[in-house]
């Protein structure tokens, strides 16, 4: 994930659904079955004049994906990217993640909830991207489906 701090409200929105995928894979890995997921991220842009909108693709979602612990594969966040895993409770068939990522011109905070099963999970996040005194908030609701194998 590649999260820029630009002074345009375009390229901050492209690192907020950046941040959303890059939850959606994470929440997913920790205990459904693998094989093929389609993930559906619909997404709501607050104050901004963009419309709501949907997206839907498929993801191969392997044995080798689900047994790579989700924490080792957040950590390289922070390094590369300023950012910091604040929260991370996966377990029992519930998610609630927090990620804050900080640049000298803003920050951008994502906090997610949600649910899985063995072949499924549905999540809600919230992004906060502050800059120039100025503040916006995204949110979304990611689900993801088995539909087979890959």
């Amino acid at each position: 994930m590649k999260v820029c701090f630009a002074k345009s409200g375009a390229a901050r929105v492209g690192a907020a659904i950046a941040a959303i995928t890059a939850a959606s894979a994470a929440a997913a890995v920790d205990q459904p079955n693998p094989g093929l997921y389609e993930v559906t991220t619909q997404m709501v842009y607050g104050d901004l004049p963009i419309p709501p909108t949907s997206i839907t693709t498929n993801q191969c979602l392997t044995e080798e994906a689900l047994q790579e612990s989700l924490s080792n594969a957040l950590a390289t966040v922070p390094v590369a990217q300023n950012c910091e895993s604040v929260k991370f409770d996966v377990g029992g068939g519930t998610i609630a993640m927090q990620l804050s990522c900080a640049a000298p011109e803003g920050a951008i905070v994502v906090e997610t909830t949600g649910n899985y099963t063995d072949n499924g999970y549905a999540m809600k996040s919230n992004i906060t991207i502050t800059g120039g005194g100025k503040a916006m908030d995204i949110s979304g609701d990611i689900s993801g489906k088995r539909i087979g194998d890959c």
